[in-house]
């Protein structure tokens, strides 16, 4: 059984959190749902140290109040859509200032340039001013460099919500690959429940408690109390549910081509 990484014991805000606990497994990714104003972004910002909880919240054993700046941003990395500022730079100049900070090799560094470029297939935006492109770009470019710097814990809020389906499946992909290949500990907070199905671990929150948390299938199983939150099922996760609960199927069924072959067996 793997460590929590991050634990918060009786969390308490104002409005949003009154005596909250949640713990988060090292080595995991893990998704965060719930309805509107449930402290979703709070608790990225919380881990983030955008806000003070005082002795609420461990990191790794160690209250997170006592991590100097350095060593806790070379530990952790956030994308918070809404608080991203770019200055007057191209692509390539955004970039390589990120990479002069890493502790590599100043020969390597354009080594390095090349390959983040390639990996995340930036090439066509190196000479576009970051201020000129699409929130979906920039969140591409943003999760590229934060990935690159292969945190302990990545903290993304809502960074798909802006992006098509192609791009999510896609960068959820990458998500998923660079948190197995690193041993990084991916927490993502999210509103759409199909952008919870790549993930090892769900927690649905609300009113200051964890309503239901696990495998995101078996937590989605539960469509009864997720609609009263005004979540909306995926569409293969509600049919496959109805079809299971008249016996149509016997078991849960996301994939369209499977259900489809069961169905006419």
């Amino acid at each position: 059984m793997k460590e929590n990484i991050i634990e918060i014991k009786e969390l308490t805000i104002p409005k949003i959190f009154e005596n909250f606990n949640i713990s988060f497994a090292e080595n995991k990714f893990i998704t965060i749902s719930g309805p509107n104003n449930c402290g979703k972004t709070t608790l990225i910002r919380i881990l983030s140290k955008k806000i003070s909880t005082k002795d609420s919240v461990m990191v790794r054993s160690k209250k997170i109040e006592d991590y100097k700046p350095i060593e806790y941003s070379s530990m952790v990395q956030v994308v918070i859509p809404k608080e991203m500022f770019f200055q007057e730079e191209t692509v390539e100049e955004f970039i390589k200032r990120h990479i002069e900070n890493l502790n590599i090799k100043k020969e390597e560094k354009p080594q390095q340039y090349t390959l983040l470029v390639k990996k995340f297939k930036l090439e066509k935006f190196q000479k576009n001013k970051m201020i000129e492109l699409e929130d979906s770009t920039l969140l591409r470019i943003q999760l590229a460099i934060s990935l690159y710097e292969r945190p302990k814990i990545l903290l993304l809020d809502n960074v798909l919500a802006e992006m098509s389906k192609l791009e999510k499946k896609q960068i959820l992909k990458e998500l998923k690959e660079f948190q197995l290949e690193n041993n990084m500990t991916i927490i993502m907070t999210t509103m759409n429940l199909e952008e919870t199905l790549e993930s090892d671990y769900l927690y649905i929150i609300a009113d200051s408690k964890i309503i239901l948390e696990g495998a995101p299938q078996q937590v989605l199983e539960h469509d009864n109390v997720l609609n009263k939150l005004g979540l909306e099922l995926p569409f293969m996760m509600d049919l496959s549910v109805k079809l299971r609960d008249y016996d149509v199927l016997k078991e849960i069924e996301l994939d369209m081509d499977r259900m489809v072959e069961k169905l006419w067996k």
